[in-house]
């Protein structure tokens, strides 16, 4: 590949290199360039940086309002000298049957101390190692002032298990386009009607991005 009158040189296939040494860029058999072959979150996984949080298998309701308490909220410490990043969230029906309505992406920006009650959620790597998240998931846990919505998410359709086509599982590709600083929280939770005792799951996958 030519470039400004230098030719760039690349390798086809796979080759290990250490970081800070200059290498060849990777090919593909036909000469295209490879970028993340192993899918777009593969270099933030391996090395550690990406982290999955996901309410308990037995679901909660979404909510109906913004409120203090919402149904899984992330909060960055003001010590922890990362930015997170949140990439993807997921939805998934439990039970009951679901008010029409939205889930949305909402924040607290002053959260200096750890959001009180409810109950603390375990991070994981998405590098399956035992190693913990800086950030700090959380349900029903009570923040410093009501979340203010940042911008809607899913639908929620007035819905129940035998509805036709019911939409089991869907997902928003965020991509790092939320950013939670030191001190900030950000809340997830449902703008919906009550519905009937409805339960859902819902995770969270965030990148933990040191801040130079």
């Amino acid at each position: 590949m030519a470039e400004n009158g230098f030719m760039q040189v690349g390798q086809v296939g796979p080759h290990a290199r250490g970081d800070g040494t200059i290498g060849p860029v990777r090919l593909g058999a036909h000469g295209d360039q490879v970028v993340n072959a192993w899918g777009k979150f593969f270099e933030a996984a391996q090395r550690g940086f990406l982290f999955h949080g996901s309410l308990a298998v037995a679901g909660v309701a979404p909510g109906t309002a913004l409120s203090t308490t919402p149904m899984l909220c992330l909060w960055n410490p003001p010590s922890s000298g990362v930015d997170l990043a949140i990439q993807q969230t997921w939805v998934s029906y439990v039970s009951g049957t679901l008010g029409a309505g939205s889930m949305v992406h909402a924040y607290v920006l002053d959260q200096p101390a750890l959001p009180t009650t409810g109950t603390q959620l375990e991070g994981i790597c998405a590098r399956l190692s035992g190693a913990r998240p800086k950030g700090r998931v959380m349900t029903g846990s009570t923040v410093g002032a009501t979340t203010l919505i940042l911008r809607p998410s899913l639908h929620l359709g007035a819905a129940l298990a035998s509805t036709a086509t019911f939409p089991f599982a869907a997902y928003d590709e965020v991509e790092g386009s939320i950013i939670i600083p030191p001190g900030s929280a950000w809340a997830y939770q449902g703008i919906a009607a009550a519905g009937s005792t409805p339960l859902i799951l819902a995770g969270v996958l965030w990148a933990e991005v040191p801040i130079v």
